[in-house]
């Protein structure tokens, strides 16, 4: 909110970009259905002129749009960061000396270096990915509704329970990180003091000492960032695993309806497109969290 307002003509602009890619993306699922039913099965020679034309034209246009949203949001992002890093020095210089003296020149610099760089890998993601993310998997749930109704019902339950166990892994993920940032941040003040004290370090013989409990603080951070890895590697199988599962059900009822006539191998073949596309944006959404 407070870092936003100056950039509201190119958030409009990069919203924009973010529709024409969702809206390209859920026409590329769509496009599938003319294709097999009117250049496959009823030979129509005039769609095989214009099918092509179209799937140029969308495709034309997604990588137009994606270039223009990247390059709005991510040199928007990488602005209100540099913002941020500017006020925050600001406010570490006009602070009370007591701000000095309760932590390290360490901790404070490890707030402008590693705090710093993983606030713009995270502005950089968040802007760039979720809203984008979000747009498409409607449009692409829009287009799977359009087909059919039922198959989109099936995949549409399977979804939401994949992403229960999700969140919870998120709130487990976000604790991990607090925890490994503070930890730095004591690691980045340990050296410091190390560093800039080594000749009593060296004149009282304590090298074991300091060696230990660099040791210490390494190992712990070995622990947080295992832990990381092991929660962050559940995600994308689990929602792998309620994929295939809902992808195994819409085969076999969409099957079933493609030999009952009750509706086009086109339109069933547009419906799974949609929907193998839909799981990119889903896990990118769960990979945010």
């Amino acid at each position: 909110r407070d870092y936003m307002g100056d950039y509201t003509p190119k958030l409009v602009l990069a919203a924009v970009c973010m529709v024409l890619v969702a809206a390209s993306t859920a026409a590329t699922a769509y496009v599938m259905q003319p294709m097999l039913d009117e250049i496959f099965l009823n030979k129509n020679s005039d769609m095989l002129i214009l099918i092509p034309l179209a799937v140029m034209l969308i495709f034309a246009v997604k990588s137009s749009a994606t270039y223009g949203q990247n390059v709005l949001l991510n040199t928007m992002g990488q602005r209100i960061v540099s913002t941020m890093q500017q006020r925050l020095y600001a406010h570490f210089i006009r602070a009370d000396i007591s701000l000095f003296a309760d932590r390290s020149s360490g901790q404070l610099i490890s707030r402008f270096t590693n705090d710093i760089y993983l606030l713009r890998h995270s502005v950089s993601t968040i802007f760039t990915g979720i809203v984008k993310e979000i747009l498409t998997l409607i449009f692409l749930v829009g287009v799977m509704v359009y087909q059919s109704w039922e198959l989109a019902l099936i995949a549409l339950v399977v979804f939401p329970l994949s992403a229960l166990p999700v969140i919870r892994l998120g709130k487990r993920m976000r604790k991990i990180s607090g925890q490994t940032q503070e930890n730095i941040s004591q690691f980045a003040g340990q050296l410091d003091e190390t560093f800039s004290g080594v000749r009593l370090v060296k004149a009282y013989g304590q090298e074991d000492n300091e060696i230990q409990r660099a040791n210490n603080h390494i190992e712990g951070l070995y622990k947080l960032y295992a832990k990381a890895v092991k929660v962050q590697a559940v995600a994308s199988p689990m929602m792998e695993l309620f994929t295939g599962f809902a992808i195994a059900a819409v085969v076999w009822y969409g099957g079933m309806q493609v030999m009952e006539d009750t509706t086009t191998p086109g339109a069933f073949f547009s419906f799974i497109t949609a929907m193998i596309m839909a799981y990119k944006p889903a896990k990118t959404m769960a990979s945010m969290n």
